[in-house]
């Protein structure tokens, strides 16, 4: 057995049976205190966290609109006419034409959640899918209470893309 003296007059016994209690562990307070930094932490995390959520109201109604775009695309691709969607960003009302005639249309409104606001850069935002699979458009914004989202076309592959801000 040996024995070791501290600087602090503590003298320790080293065997292979003895092992000091004060060398192994923590004490209650440190515990304490790891605990309660972890939940101020946390407290301050949540809120960054909950304002994350990739479904808000503005990129809800932003695939609403998506869907419309996508329909139209869908059509003209398959019945190889033009199809042009035409969005009034004041009331949400959208009106989708095939080719030159008036007679295959088809028209609704965007189901916008309370707090989101549809903005467009002209009165009234024009999207003509070509039967080809390109298209010539105008961009959309959906305002929401958290975030913005974008809706933009990629003018030569025709999707149709939402991004948030």
């Amino acid at each position: 057995m040996r024995s070791l003296q501290t600087g602090f007059g503590r003298r320790y016994v080293h065997s292979a049976f003895h092992i000091p209690h004060s060398t192994f562990g923590f004490t209650l307070a440190e515990i304490v205190v790891v605990l309660a930094l972890l939940g101020i932490m946390a407290a301050v995390a949540v809120p960054a966290f909950t304002r994350l959520d990739p479904e808000d109201d503005a990129t809800r109604g932003a695939a609403d609109v998506v869907r419309v775009l996508h329909a139209a695309r869908r059509m003209a691709l398959e019945r190889a006419v033009a199809a042009t969607v035409v969005v009034d960003p004041t009331d949400g009302h959208y009106w989708v034409s095939l080719g030159d005639s008036t007679g295959d249309s088809d028209s609704g409104a965007f189901a916008l959640a309370a707090g989101v606001t549809l903005l467009g850069p002209v009165p009234r935002a024009r999207f003509v899918f070509q039967p080809n699979g390109t298209v010539v458009g105008d961009s959309l914004f959906l305002r929401g209470p958290a975030r913005t989202a974008v809706v933009t076309m990629d003018r030569w592959t025709g999707d149709v893309e939402i991004t948030t801000r």
